[in-house]
């Protein structure tokens, strides 16, 4: 057998492997009805991405007042519906995530028997060399106060966080 032969060979075996182990919609693999925010639209012949129907902005340094948020901020795991996390945020959806967030979205919620974790920084730790690498652990709860100068009082801002995974619903 020629080298082209046993590669062949191996790349269809392969494809059967992935195509067997594929989730099929069949074995009860829920559909996400939560909408993409991401949309590329063409304005004065430029490609210009737009999220939530906000032009993206760039990475670049801005001639304008920011706030970091950087430092110590509360958290707390929690079991995740993970349907819940890609349905739509319609009336019904937003009724379950009510549900599911308790009262912790509310400025009066006392969080202060959570645990603090740096932020940015990295949520789950990545394990020591032949142990399990690091693994997805449900959902997190984030919380922290901060005041807002007078300054912007009446003004436009953006809270952009720079290392979400696949969706957060901000309160």
């Amino acid at each position: 057998m020629s080298n082209w032969e046993r590669a062949a060979s191996l790349l269809k075996a392969t494809w059967l492997c992935l195509f067997w182990l594929a989730p099929n919609a069949s074995m009860g693999q829920v559909v996400a009805t939560l909408d993409a925010t991401l949309q590329l639209r063409t304005v004065d012949g430029i490609t210009v991405p737009y999220q939530n129907g906000i032009p993206v902005p760039s990475f670049e340094k801005q001639e304008r007042t920011s706030l970091s948020l950087a430092g110590p901020w509360r958290k707390q795991r929690f079991a995740a519906n993970h349907d819940l996390t890609l349905k739509k945020r319609d009336a019904a959806g937003f009724a379950e995530l009510l549900s599911e967030a308790g009262d912790r979205f509310k400025p009066e919620f006392d969080d202060s028997g959570w645990p603090t974790h740096q932020i940015p920084g990295v949520e789950n730790t990545i394990n020591a060399y032949e142990r399990r690498p690091e693994y997805y652990q449900d959902g997190v709860w984030y919380r922290r106060t901060f005041m807002a100068p007078d300054s912007l009082r009446g003004s436009f801002a953006k809270l952009m966080f720079y290392a979400v995974n696949y969706v957060a619903d901000v309160w």
